[in-house]
Order: structure tokens, then C-alpha cells, then sequence
């Protein structure tokens, strides 16, 4: 089932959003077809970027907790501390958005559609509340 939170109100001039960001985790398939067909710009935000980065930083560590310690700091270069810090990214923009569950797709930072990753679904749901 899809439900829809407004977050603030939008003008009816508008046909079409001017943006759309989807928020999932990762596996999770995006059908863009319809947005992209009209040219709206579309952001993917994985929510879980963050359990991967750290995933990959913790791969392969002892169980010694000092030798992991060590051994993850020189793993955490100056790339890997900047991939780090762009994982939390999708989870700060959720945040920001009072994203309340995955998936969402949100359109020009204002209306919400919560439960599918499917934009063709997502903008029917968004042209409904508009008119």
C-alpha cells in the first residue's frame, strides 16, 4: 500500500516535479523509465551506504579488538575517510526530509510516496495529490 505525506504545500502551477529522490537499500531495484522519458532528474540515495562502507573497512580484521584497531586505522586513508563520510550523505538527507521508512520517493523535497520504488506508481500518486 502507498501512502503519501505532504511535508509542506505546494503551488498547482506545475505539472511535473522538478526533482525526484529515491530512498532504498541496496538490491533494490529503481524503475526510473517514466521520469527519465520526461526528463526529470532523478537521485538514488542507499540508506545502508554506511553498513557497506564499514563493512568493507572491517573485512578480514582479528578478533584482537588493539590489532583491528590498528589495522582499521591504516586502512581509513584519506579515500577511504571520504567515502566514509559520503555514505552517511543518503542517511542526512533522509533525515533532514523526515524520511520515515525505505523505500520513498520524494518529489522536489516536499511530497513523500512511501512503499514502492516504482516512479511510474510514485508519479501517479504525486499527479492525484496535485490535482
Amino acid at each position: 500500500m502507498i501512502a503519501m505525506l505532504l511535508l509542506v504545500g505546494i503551488s498547482p502551477a506545475s505539472a511535473d516535479p522538478g526533482q525526484i529522490e529515491v530512498f532504498v537499500t541496496t538490491g533494490t531495484t529503481v524503475s526510473t523509465t517514466p521520469a527519465d522519458r520526461r526528463g526529470i532528474p532523478i537521485e538514488i540515495h542507499h540508506v545502508d551506504a554506511v553498513d557497506r562502507a564499514t563493512e568493507a573497512l572491517s573485512q578480514g580484521l582479528p578478533a584482537d579488538p588493539e590489532a583491528a584497531a590498528a589495522i582499521a586505522q591504516e586502512r581509513l586513508d584519506a579515500r577511504a575517510h571520504r567515502d566514509l563520510e559520503a555514505a552517511y550523505d543518503p542517511l542526512l538527507r533522509a533525515y533532514r526530509l523526515n524520511i520515515e521508512q525505505v523505500p520513498a520517493i520524494v518529489f522536489d523535497g516536499q511530497a513523500v510516496v512511501y512503499g514502492t520504488t516504482d516512479l511510474a506508481r510514485g508519479l501517479r500518486e504525486y499527479e492525484r495529490w496535485r490535482q
